[in-house]
């Protein structure tokens, strides 16, 4: 009796073990140990059962002096050091228009669209 108890005590450490081991070696790819974490943590391997941790990504500004999709006002996006202006394509004569958009890790990208102005597009704006 006691060496069954034994044998079967054996089997559950094992497979809590491998349990363990497949919950964190796939666990962004699966719902498993990391997917309740926020979206700008990103999971992080480490010793040899592949136990993880989370670590906060750096964040950086998003503003756009336009207030975000506005076609009546030439605007300016900075993401970090980069700057990205509203403006009218030479040749369409259509508006291109950017605006701040974060993926899936809470990061800032660059939005954007091609518009086509009621009437026409002057510097970086519809007219109205």
């Amino acid at each position: 009796m006691k060496s069954e108890l034994i044998a079967v005590s054996i089997i559950v450490a094992v497979v809590f073990a491998t349990g363990l081991v497949v919950m964190f070696n796939y666990g962004d790819k699966t719902a498993g140990a990391f997917s309740s974490y926020p979206a700008q943590y990103v999971r992080i391997k480490s010793g040899p059962l592949g136990v993880g941790s989370a670590v906060k990504l750096p964040v950086e500004s998003c503003s756009d002096s336009d207030g975000g999709k506005n076609f009546m006002e030439k605007g300016v996006l900075r993401i970090g050091d980069d700057v990205f202006s509203d403006l009218c394509d030479r040749q369409s004569g259509n508006l291109i228009e950017n605006w701040c958009m974060y993926n899936d890790r809470g990061q800032p990208v660059r939005g954007w669209a091609i518009y086509k102005c009621p009437n026409r597009c002057v510097d970086g704006a519809c007219l109205p």
